[in-house]
């Protein structure tokens, strides 16, 4: 029995002597840690808050933030204060980037998606006009490329026409080099003066007809949509850094060290209440909530965007592009004998440049990069744009909802949890929602709150007066928004007759919409896969009450009165004949 107790103090020594040995945090014995204050030190010093020194000043009086508190020293006061503060600044950070995060990707991978398309699109121009034109190609081919950079361009643009001069340039970029392939193609190139003569000229000659119009128009459509939803996401993303960057009002600092670090200091580690941390948090966060609003209005134009690209089409409005330009080349051919007399009567003579210049070789015909799914990129706009608009979403819920997710994890019931002065059942009221509601706020009160958030609100709601503005040939949202379009795409329905007739009052934009986009509604599915145009509207079911000359027949009605009663006589009679 003896020796056993030797081996075992042996082994406690030993144990002892490896404790002290190995650098790890120190277990505090009870003979140093009279006041039992070790475990809760040991969290205060994870936090920087306390030093293992303040062991040798306990018990202490506390700290003035917490009320007391044996296992605080006053030395830590502020600390306490810059600790809670730091501790919701946080909770801020973390999750704003995360949202940044996700805004930015999905900007970045939509902007990729739509530049794919414009550079399939330029890619089957090319080889359109190098089988169709092959004198003109060499010359086109610079104006194409020229066309589809500056498209790519226009989508971040600041400036809101820059799609417009782009397109504006191109047809006049193109008329020169396709009048001296019609006219003039074995002369030499016409010099830069009768060049520019050309290109004024071409919007009084029109040579390409109403082309122009109708592949501008639902172009510039698709192409303004994508610019839009680009610009909503940048917008979005630099509010929430703004928000990220807000500071926590700094009389925070003593509710939130009352939340997270007093439980410590009076030596307990329990989880604070769920209430005491709502209103702690709704109080200091509050300014965030005040943009939820207006991050709605935010959902709302980013709702109406997607409505416009799944209208336009976009994908398929790339993709058919080199067809119309070719179609519009074709259309300058067959009129050439008029093109020239107009072109003379504005510009005079042709003159060419003096010298020979060296002609362009016709380059090799591409390899083409999307093998046998050149529309696949139709599908993937509205993928791509969809999940932005997702994100868009899911992110309103963290202006007014932060507080919650912040406290998520405690137990929603305020029994046994830390109420900023003991462990026990928190009672108090918790606070609403917003700076407004902080007025009744029992654990927090901003004497000035932050009013930079409503800068923030004013710029996300400008994205929706600036949608509204751009979009005013989209049909009314209500009206479009009950179509579920992820069905539609394929239904063959198209757009229904009913939410078209549901305003008596069509504007000029609707019938607009509905001349040039004809094709694409056909495209679509007109509902009886006739395709031949009519717009008859449909027949309707009249449910007004019968009129006099649709009720039975009077007469009839007392002939089969008078036969029941004839029966019903006759049944009764038969027994007494019995």
């Amino acid at each position: 029995m003896i020796m056993w107790r030797g081996c075992a103090i042996v082994l406690l020594c030993l144990v002892g002597l490896w404790q002290r040995a190995g650098g790890t945090v120190e277990a505090v014995s009870s003979a140093e840690d009279p006041v039992g204050c070790g475990p809760a030190l040991q969290y205060l010093l994870k936090h920087n808050i306390a030093t293992q020194e303040h062991l040798a000043q306990l018990p202490s009086k506390g700290s003035e933030v917490c009320g007391g508190g044996a296992c605080c020293v006053p030395a830590v006061t502020e600390a306490l204060r810059e600790a809670g503060l730091f501790s919701l600044s946080e909770v801020v950070r973390s999750t704003a980037d995360s949202l940044h995060a996700a805004l930015t990707s999905h900007r970045d991978t939509f902007y990729g998606v739509v530049e794919s398309a414009l550079a399939n699109s330029e890619h089957r121009a090319l080889k359109v006009f190098q089988a169709t034109y092959p004198r003109l190609a060499p010359a086109a081919r610079q104006v194409l490329h020229d066309l589809y950079a500056s498209l790519r361009i226009a989508l971040t643009d600041p400036d809101d026409r820059a799609l417009e001069h782009a397109l504006g340039n191109f047809w006049d970029d193109l008329f020169p080099p396709v009048y001296h392939s019609v006219l003039h193609s074995r002369l030499p190139p016409f010099s830069r003066r009768y060049t520019e003569c050309l290109r004024d000229a071409q919007r009084v000659v029109q040579p390409w007809g109403i082309i122009p119009t109708l592949v501008g128009e639902p172009l510039l459509r698709g192409l303004h949509s994508a610019r839009l939803l680009l610009h909503s996401l940048d917008v979005g993303a630099q509010v929430v850094e703004a928000a990220r960057n807000i500071p926590v009002p700094a009389e925070c600092g003593d509710a939130a060290a009352r939340l997270q670090f007093c439980g410590a200091c009076h030596g307990a580690l329990t989880p604070p209440c769920s209430g005491m941390c709502l209103n702690v948090a709704r109080g200091c966060l509050a300014p965030l909530a005040e943009v939820d609003g207006a991050w709605a209005d935010l959902v709302g134009a980013v709702g109406r965007i997607q409505e416009s690209l799944q209208t336009v089409r976009l994908a398929h409005l790339l993709h058919d592009l080199p067809d119309k330009l070719s179609e519009a080349v074709m259309v300058a051919l067959e009129r050439g004998p008029q093109l020239q007399k107009k072109v003379r009567r504005d510009c005079s003579t042709p003159t060419h440049e003096e010298t020979t210049q060296s002609t362009h070789h016709l380059p090799a015909a591409p390899v083409d990069p999307v093998q046998n799914g050149e529309e696949r990129p139709s599908g993937r706009v509205l993928e791509s744009s969809g999940a932005a608009i997702q994100a868009v979403e899911a992110a309103r819920e963290w202006w007014a909802g932060l507080p919650e997710r912040h406290c998520k994890n405690l137990a929603s019931r305020d029994t046994r949890c830390w109420n900023g002065a003991r462990i026990a059942t928190y009672t108090k009221t918790t606070a609403g929602v917003g700076v407004s509601a902080q007025k009744y706020n029992p654990e927090v009160r901003i004497d000035r709150p932050d009013t930079t958030v409503y800068t923030l609100a004013d710029k996300l709601r400008s994205v929706r007066r600036l949608v509204l503005t751009e979009l005013t040939w989209l049909p009314k949202a209500d009206a479009r928004r009950r179509h579920n379009y992820a069905h539609s795409e394929g239904s063959g329905s198209g757009v229904s007759v009913e939410s078209r007739s549901r305003s008596n009052s069509p504007t000029d934009d609707d019938e607009y919409y509905n001349d040039y986009y004809e094709d694409y509604s056909t495209e679509q599915g007109s509902g009886d896969g006739s395709g031949d145009g009519d717009r008859s509207p449909p027949t309707t079911v009249s449910h007004a009450p019968p009129t006099r000359a649709d009720k039975p027949d009077s007469s009839s009605q007392i002939g089969s009165s008078m036969l029941l009663l004839l029966f019903t006589v006759a049944v009764a009679l038969y027994p007494l004949q019995g």
